[in-house]
């Protein structure tokens, strides 16, 4: 199931097993932020 990621409501979700879960949702929600900006496109996650 894939999800639209929002870079402003950092969320872990689909991360919780990783030890690293908050920079990995960090991470995640910098190229959501990116591929609005650059491409106006919705960046989803599976």
């Amino acid at each position: 199931m894939s999800y639209t990621v929002d870079f402003k409501n950092v969320s872990a979700v689909g991360l919780e097993s990783s030890p690293v879960a908050k920079a990995l949702a960090g991470l995640r929600a910098n190229e959501a932020r990116y591929f609005i900006n650059k491409f106006k496109h919705v960046f989803r996650a599976c």
